[in-house]
């Protein structure tokens, strides 16, 4: 009976922090979509129909998007937060 006390307080702090870490995972990954599309806005694109390739083990970001019926394909440094290239597909 006490050993229940002991391991179920300690079995839902480590699911909440689990959570909390997903959590914190995919707003940063969220932040670095919006700040690729706003510097793809700053440079004139309008970025109507988009998508991306996200993988936590890379240090890019794939960004797929079309603006005037032409279809982009972005790749974004997430560490240095910039532009690698954008060519069409």
């Amino acid at each position: 009976m006490k050993l229940k006390r002991i391991l179920l307080p300690l079995a839902a702090a480590y699911v909440g922090y689990r959570v909390y870490q997903k959590t914190e995972e995919q707003e940063l990954n969220n932040d670095h979509i919006d700040r690729c599309r706003n510097k793809l806005i700053a440079l004139g694109y309008d970025v109507i129909d988009s998508y991306t390739l996200n993988l936590k083990e890379n240090s890019y970001l794939m960004f797929y998007f079309e603006n005037d019926n032409i279809e982009y394909e972005v790749r974004y440094d997430k560490e240095s937060e910039t532009i690698e290239y954008i060519k069409e597909v």
